[in-house]
């Protein structure tokens, strides 16, 4: 991966707490949990929450993906596209799976909403392997730096 594509160290501190605090605001506002806080009749307000929220978890997904490590190094880099093709494969199997099942059981998305939330949570769901591969692959990594 280039040097120049990534963003400083630092972002990957931001991404680490705009990623989980947006995404448990928006499951709380889609929940319905937010709707009493809100005056009756301002649906503006929250689907300006929404939209906040939501972008913010893209946000610090981004940076969490696209942050260099302390000390980036080639070995870094070969981790990281071993992560994305590990991400790759999980969504392709993904697919497989769940078009197999709608297939063979009859049972798929029954509207257009349902449709967009399905193929939305799969496309996170490749970063969310993606990041969980890579980090969890370091984790390693450094337990057996320190081991030795």
């Amino acid at each position: 991966m280039l040097h120049k594509m990534l963003l400083q160290h630092k972002y990957k501190k931001v991404g680490t707490w705009i990623t989980p605090s947006g995404f448990v605001i928006w499951i709380i506002t889609q929940s319905g949990f937010i709707d009493y806080l809100l005056p009756h009749g301002r649906s503006w307000q929250r689907t300006a929450i929404l939209a906040i929220s939501f972008f913010s978890f893209l946000i610090g997904l981004y940076l969490l993906v696209f942050s260099k490590e302390r000390n980036e190094d080639e070995y870094i880099n070969n981790l990281r596209l071993k992560s994305f093709q590990t991400a790759a494969f999980g969504q392709l199997v993904f697919f497989i799976v769940a078009f197999t099942y709608m297939a063979i059981s009859g049972d798929e998305p029954a509207n257009d909403g349902q449709l967009e939330l399905f193929l939305t949570l799969s496309i996170l769901m490749y970063w969310v392997w993606y990041i969980t591969h890579f980090n969890l692959t370091m984790h390693r990594m450094k337990n057996k730096m320190h081991e030795e």
